[in-house]
């Protein structure tokens, strides 16, 4: 017996225990001494891959590839929407930035704040066209992008500074009209 195993199947699993007891009995002890092999084979780093099936092996390979085919896919699709969302940036400014909307804009920075509806058609005579365009531009990337048809953040990129300024400068003016008109878009 070894010490610190007692009576039990551990103590009659040692070297040249094969043989004795009974069918159940040799199934443990072998299932024992196959542990204690890998115990051993563990403890000193000696895992071997020759052990290992070829078949194990492709199939490692296999699915190292297909991850790495994952990877790839992933990253270049993620190229291709950045790609995509450039090009419709530069599509959003070339369609917007007609020649009527950028002498709205030149219109709309020299304009004092405040003006009423009457002061501003007094004061811009024929040029208040110039201006209507500029806010059927504005109004037409609101339903964009309330439609989620192109991101918020691209709008306030290329167009920031004019939607705050033209609210700003026009205030009055869009009041009045919307109570003319009993709505609250425009």
């Amino acid at each position: 017996r070894r010490a610190g195993h007692g009576n039990g199947v551990l103590g009659r699993c040692g070297p040249g225990s094969e043989g004795r007891g009974g069918a159940h009995e040799q199934h443990v002890c072998s299932a024992i001494r196959v542990f204690r092999h890998a115990v051993v084979v563990a403890g000193t780093a000696r895992i071997s891959v020759d052990t290992m099936p070829l078949t194990t092996i492709l199939s490692l390979i296999s699915t190292s590839a297909i991850a790495a085919a994952g990877v790839f896919a992933g990253a270049q699709l993620r190229l291709y929407k950045k790609q995509r969302a450039r090009e419709s940036a530069l599509q959003l400014v070339h369609t917007f930035r007609t020649p009527e909307f950028l002498s709205a804009v030149n219109i709309v920075f020299d304009l004092p704040e405040g003006l009423s509806k009457k002061e501003l058609e007094d004061r811009l005579g024929d040029n208040l066209i110039h201006v209507l365009v500029m806010f059927g531009t504005l109004e037409s990337l609101g339903i964009l992008i309330y439609r989620r048809e192109i991101d918020i953040q691209l709008v306030e990129d290329f167009f920031s500074g004019i939607i705050i300024l033209s609210g700003k400068k026009l205030k009055r003016y869009l009041e009045e009209v919307r109570e003319a008109s009993d709505r609250q878009t425009y």
